[in-house]
Parts: structure tokens; sequence; C-alpha cells
């Protein structure tokens, strides 16, 4: 058993101080500093909870998100190139150590509000975080030349005092958000966003046009304006780009940011200066800025390129990595955020008590989540259905983003948060639908879609493309409206319902996607109740043959022992991949994630991570890597194991397992138990916070597979000794033998 350590994520953020007068993040008292504080020293340094920006914003604007800064590197960092950054351990990691990107928990994020804190924000990173530290960050520059008739060379000082500084409030969203689902049905070439890869911010900075106005791009010829950060990659730094016309009207809201929430902007998020785009994918919010060129091209920065786009659907991800032609096609190109909802209450596996009472049946559960469009549309309506797509009904949309609309506000910090002439919606808003608990217990399901002003529709189908992108476009070939299931159970002698959402992000095992699709049961087109299929609802495979693919060289009969392994430099690392070994040598000048990503990996069984986040195209590579086997039959790796006298203070360990007793199997319902495991002393805490999930393994005595799935803990944080799983079986039965 191992405990589950999720990790901050995050696509888009901003940047330094909130203007030449900051609020210093290592006082949790507020007091101010001149020049732009370096949060790798001092944002993560106290411990007391802060509000973001200390201002005295009227009593009708959404609240400042409270924050406390992470005080620890992770051990997860502890080997990386980020290993000085401090990260939340609320927050799931979605690639394995290295390079860090994560999102928060679906009911983490939706308790914080509106706004996010940073810990909690989701993070995209395609390599290690630049380090900048005090003095980096007070000589930071800004190089703006190309296409221009007064290139200039900008310090974070420059832009405060040549500019009108001001906040605007913004959602960021990565163009992966929800692609598991796409993944559970077909894997794509990305790699497992849940339903949290969206944060939202009040950022504060420039607008981009005022600097552009200022360096006078030469029209005609000036075309694009291209960003590029300073973070070091295989292929060259991270840059893209934004059409001149775009980035020159004010209404599209770009900002230069050094803020966020009042806050520099923490490592992971772009410190000390980023742009950021409202309405856009986050892959066009480019961290750790440092040039910007007026071009009559658009980005020739690889990952401009090779990443964030929707390629057609007929294409494979094998033939999106060998035909190189469609990444170049800028038809593909994804700018604007699509349509997109989801629901956040009910919580994965939350527990609702049907009341038996006569007079109960007006008993009311508020079903609630998000919803977002692009382009700074406004979403017009939420449906909400209960009876598998057949009828819908209007859900209530709240806009908080609406609040900063009737009085424009100003200080030395914000500079000036006025949207009281914007009609742009730039944020994410919330809906709810309450719902007689008497008539939830009635549905098999609950399913949500959304509409924004231009009339887009959040379609129940997904256009499936090889990169997982966008996942709620139009129509094509996978599920697109949001669905949890909803299982009736007895939870202590009293009927109960059980939710369950489609995954849960990262590796975590779960979800009603991954039950139906190990049943054989299509995952396309789900069936939770007693609904016949339409003339709409077309029948199909109940599931696709998965490719069986080697990653062992047939003509390798080599045995290593884990001496050999271990005695390997790290400069030519080895690493253990489902028992094989392979030499990574020959691909650290080729990964995509950087060299780092391999090293980190010698000497360990790196199984979990590499399976977690690679594409079949990936596996298909592996065999000219093979060097061999490991030698089982003298001692495997040991590092996931302790020794069974070793009574650790707590019980759990972020990267060992260890060995449980079962001691009892209470029955709450007829499929469902708590299984009581006992811990290696009786006065041994378990050492998992509140809300964290524990993963548990065993292998099964037919066929040796080795199951693993994630529970969150029914035990009591308090209790010691033993940990209490609510587990529901699926049962044989005529239908499913």
């Amino acid at each position: 058993m191992a405990s589950q350590h999720p990790i901050n994520t995050q696509s888009v953020e901003a940047n330094d101080s909130a203007s030449s007068i900051s609020p210093d993040r290592s006082s949790a008292t507020g007091t101010y500093s001149t020049a732009p504080s370096s949060p790798a020293s001092t944002s993560t340094d106290h411990k007391l909870p802060i509000t973001a920006g200390f201002p005295r914003f009227p009593s009708s604007f959404p609240p400042l998100p409270k924050s406390t800064p992470p005080s620890l590197v992770s051990a997860q960092d502890a080997q990386t190139p980020d290993n000085w950054v401090k990260r939340d351990e609320r927050l799931v990691r979605l690639t394995g150590k290295h390079p860090f990107n994560c999102e928060a928990k679906l009911d983490d994020l939706f308790a914080a509000g509106f706004l996010t804190p940073a810990e909690l924000f989701y993070v995209r990173n395609h390599g290690a975080v630049p380090k900048v530290d005090h003095e980096a960050a007070c000589n930071w520059t800004l190089r703006v030349h190309g296409l221009v008739r007064n290139e200039c060379a900008l310090k974070l000082d420059d832009l405060k005092s040549k500019f009108p500084v001001v906040t605007l409030p913004v959602t960021l969203v990565c163009a992966g958000n929800r692609r598991k689902e796409q993944n559970v049905a077909l894997k794509g070439l990305g790699f497992n966003w849940g339903a949290a890869g969206i944060s939202t911010a009040l950022f504060t900075g420039v607008y981009l046009a005022d600097v552009l106005q200022y360096v006078q791009p030469i029209r005609p010829m000036a075309k694009h304006v291209i960003f590029e950060g300073t973070d070091s990659l295989p292929n060259g730094p991270y840059g893209t780009s934004q059409r001149l016309s775009w980035a020159a009207n004010k209404e599209k809201g770009m900002l230069l940011a050094w803020a966020m929430n009042g806050l520099p902007l923490t490592p992971d998020h772009g410190f000390p200066l980023r742009v950021v785009i409202p309405g856009q994918i986050g892959g066009r919010s480019v961290k750790w800025l440092n040039h910007i060129e007026v071009s009559d091209l658009e980005s020739q920065h690889y990952l401009h390129f090779f990443d964030n786009k929707v390629l057609p659907t007929q294409l494979s991800p094998e033939q999106a990595r060998d035909e190189k032609k469609w990444w170049y096609d800028p038809k593909y190109l994804i700018n604007d955020l699509n349509v997109n909802s989801a629901i956040a209450k009910p919580d994965h596996d939350e527990l609702v008590e049907v009341p038996q009472m006569a007079d109960a049946t007006e008993l009311l559960y508020p079903i609630r989540g998000y919803a977002y469009a692009g382009g700074g549309r406004r979403i017009t309506r939420v449906e909400v259905s209960l009876d598998e797509g057949i009828t819908w009904t209007l859900a209530e949309i709240t806009y908080p983003e609406d609040l900063y609309r009737s009085v424009c506000y100003n200080d030395e910090s914000y500079g000036s948060l006025d949207l009281t002439e914007r009609d742009n919606c730039f944020c994410w808003c919330f809906w709810t639908f309450p719902v007689p608990i008497s008539e939830l217990a009635k549905s098999h399901c609950i399913m949500c879609r959304a509409m924004d002003e231009s009339l887009a529709l959040q379609q129940r189908d997904m256009y499936w493309n090889p990169t997982g992108m966008m996942k709620p476009l139009v129509t094509g070939s996978l599920i697109l409206w949001f669905r949890i299931a909803i299982h009736r159970i007895e939870s202590n002698n009293q009927p109960a319902l059980r939710f369950e959402h489609p995954t849960l992000a990262g590796t975590a095992s779960g979800g009603w996607m991954q039950r139906m699709k190990e049943a054989g049961q299509s995952v396309i087109y789900p069936t939770f109740g007693p609904v016949q299929l339409s003339a709409s609802q077309p029948s199909v495979k109940t599931s696709q043959a998965s490719e069986v693919i080697s990653m062992k060289n047939p003509n390798i009969k080599r045995i290593i022992t884990v001496a050999e392994l271990k005695a390997q430099p790290k400069e030519q690392p080895w690493f253990v991949v489902d028992g094989e070994v392979y030499d990574g040598t020959g691909y650290l000048a080729d990964h995509p994630g950087g060299a780092d990503s391999i090293i980190l990996a010698a000497g360990q069984d790196a199984s979990e991570d590499f399976f977690a986040i690679h594409s079949p195209d990936a596996k298909k590579k592996m065999a000219a890597f093979h060097i061999g086997t490991l030698d089982k039959h003298h001692g495997g790796l040991q590092e996931d194991a302790l020794a069974e006298d070793d009574v650790s203070p707590t019980f759990l360990h972020k990267t060992k397992w260890k060995a449980v007793k079962l001691a009892t199997i209470t029955p709450v319902s007829p499929d469902t138990s708590i299984f009581r495991f006992i811990l290696q002393a009786s006065d041994q805490p378990l050492g998992l916070p509140v809300g964290q999930h524990v993963f548990v393994r065993l292998r099964r005595k037919d066929t040796g597979e080795m199951v693993q799935r994630a529970y969150t803990p029914v035990s009591r944080e308090r209790e010691v000794g033993h940990i209490d799983l609510l587990v529901k079986m699926y049962l044989p039965t005529d239908e499913h033998p």
C-alpha cells in the first residue's frame, strides 16, 4: 500500500510584484517591499494562512482566496532539477516525477471558490522551472524587437512606470482538460488530465496592446507577435504567437503580468513575468517571458508546431507522429477555448442517504458544477438531464466575474481593476441544479451540457483527435457530456446513493469508464440504466481490441542483476519497465521531457510513471533500447517495499509499498463492504491527510496479474493501528458472468 501524493498543476499563470510596491510574501501581516521578491526564497517560508494582496476591495467583489503556501520541497522533486520548488501535497501529479504537471482534485478546486489560490492552480511545464532569484528578478529584462520602429529592452520597473497597471480576472484552462476520458476509450498522445485542468486568478500587469503601441509595429509587413520564455528544453525554449490584429486589440485583454491574486507569480506560474491570453488555451500564455518579436511569420518554435493542435479525426496517433506535415498546417492550431461544463458536486464516491420519512420527498440535493467558453463569449445556458439525455432542464447560472462590473477599483498594487465598460467573459461561471433526493434515487446517471452566446453547444460525442486536445468539440466518436453514474447501496442499514465520476486524474484508477471498459461495455455510448438505443445512438462494439505491443527485443536473452543495474552511472541510465531493463543513453537528447526525465529513473523501476504517460507509439520505440531482463531470482528491486520489522512513525510512505493484514469485513450492502486492514503496530497512525487516497494492490491468484486501485479511507484521521476501506464489488451476474 502506498500513499498518493498529488502536486500542483498549472499551464498558465502570472508574475512578480503587483506594481512598484508589492506585498512581500514572506510576511503574513502584509508588509510591503519595493522590489520583486523571489517566491523560491520567500513566498513559501511562512506557514500562516494569508489573504492575497491585502487590498480593501469593495464588499461586492468575490473574496480573495485564502492561501497557505507550501513550506517543503516534495520528496518526489528531491532528485529533480526542481528540487528547490515548494509545491502543495494535495495536488495530483500527472506525468510522474518530472517534468511537473498537475491539477487539484476537483472537489478541492471547487471548494476554493471563484479565485484559485496559487498552490492549487494547475501547472503545465515542459521541463525544469527556471531558477530566478531576487537579484535576477530585479534585473529581469523583456526584449521587444523585430518589425517595429522602436526596439526596446524593458525591466519590470519600466513596465510599471511607462504603462498603466491593470488587473483582470482570467480563467486559464489546459487544452487537454478532461483528456483522460478520451484516453480511457482510446489512448492518444497526451497524458491524463482530469476535469480540474482549470484555474482562475486576478492577474496584474500591463496591456500587451499598450506595449505594442509603444514599439510601433511596421505594417503591413508585421502580422504576428511571438512570445518566448527562458525554459531550457531539448528543442529550444517554449514559444508561441498571436496574430498582431488580436494582440493590438485591448478588448482581447492580453496582459504582460507579474502578479496573480495580488502576489508575485510563483516559480511554476512564470515568475517573474508571463503573458496572459484570456479566452484561449493555457498553452498560449507563455511563462518566464523574456522575448517578444513582431514578425511577418507565426512562431517557429518547436512546441508551437508540435503541441496544442486538433488534428483530423481520421489520423491515428502513429500517423500523427510519422507524418509531420499535419503539425505545420495552421488550420489545426488551437486558440480559443471551446464550450465545456463539468459536475463537481456530487463528488466521486460521495454518499447521500435517501430519507425514508413520509414527508421527505422535498429534501433537495444541489447538483453543482462549472462551465466556460472561449474568445470572451458568455455561457448562456447549462442543462441537466436525469434520464440519460432524453429530457433536459435548465440549471441556474451565477457569474462571479460580473461582480467586478459594478464599480471601478484602483490601488497602488493592483492598478486599475475596471470591468465597468467591458462585456467580455474571460472567466468560468458556476451553476446549480437543486433536485429532490427522491428523484435522484430513481435516476441512473446525471448529465450536464452547456451552450455559449454563439450557440455553440457542448455535444454528446466528441471529435476524437490524436492529441486529445479540446475534449468538448463537435461530433465524433467519444463522450462529451459530463456524466456521473448513480449507484443504489445501503449505508448503516439505510438506503443511500453513491456517485461515480467518469475518471480520476493522473494514474489513479477508478471511475465508471474504466469499470465499464473492463466489463466489456461501451464507454463511447454508455448506458447506465434501462434506456434503449435510439436512431441517433447507433449500436457500436462495446470494446475495441487493444493492440498488443511488445517492448522487448526478441533477440536479447541477457539476464541483468540488480547489482549491475545499480552500478550503471546515471549519465548512462539503465532503468526497468515491467521487469525488462532498458538503456536510455541513446535517447537522452531526444526525449520530449529532456534528459532529466530518463536520468531520474536510473537504477529504478519506472513502470508506473512510464505506463501512466506514454502512448502506444512510444511503447513501440522501447524495443530498440531493450538490453535484458532483470534477474528476479537473486533479489529484485526492493525500493518499493520496507522490511516487516521497520516500523516507521507513520505507516504510509510516498514511494514504498507496505503489507497489511485483513482483519474484518463488514457488509454495508449486498455488494459493498468495509474492509479493515491492520497496520504494523497497534499505535501506528496511517499518515494520510484528509481527503487524499491510498493505492492498494494485490496479485490475482488465477493469472498472477497485479491489480491496483485507489481508495479514500473511511476511517477517521486520528484512528491508529488500522485502515478502513469502503469497497464496492462487481459480482458475477447472468449478464456478466
